[in-house]
């Protein structure tokens, strides 16, 4: 069975970041969220859910490394206008 983006997103991130128990690793899991839910989602592993070409999607994971933290949230999607869209509204 494929693993899911968001699986194989945090293991790179525990893998770039040379996971150590309390010394180093993810903040929190990594959340991967579409459309009107804006962050925090997490999918359980075998969600069926697939991108559709008009999907917003969201990539939000964070990490610590000897007790410094970072979060970061990115959106994409296939669709350029989509995208563009909602670059707009967040700034207005």
């Amino acid at each position: 069975m494929p693993r899911s983006y968001r699986e194989t997103l945090e293991r790179i991130s525990r893998k770039l970041i040379k996971e150590n128990k309390l010394q180093a690793g993810p903040t929190f899991p990594t959340g991967v969220s579409l459309n009107h839910c804006a962050a925090h989602y997490t999918p359980n592993a075998g969600d069926p859910t697939v991108l559709k070409y008009d999907d917003v999607m969201k990539v939000d994971f964070g990490t610590h490394i000897n007790g410094n933290l970072s979060d970061n949230i990115t959106a994409s999607c296939l669709d350029y206008k989509c995208c563009k869209d909602v670059t707009v509204v967040e700034l207005k």
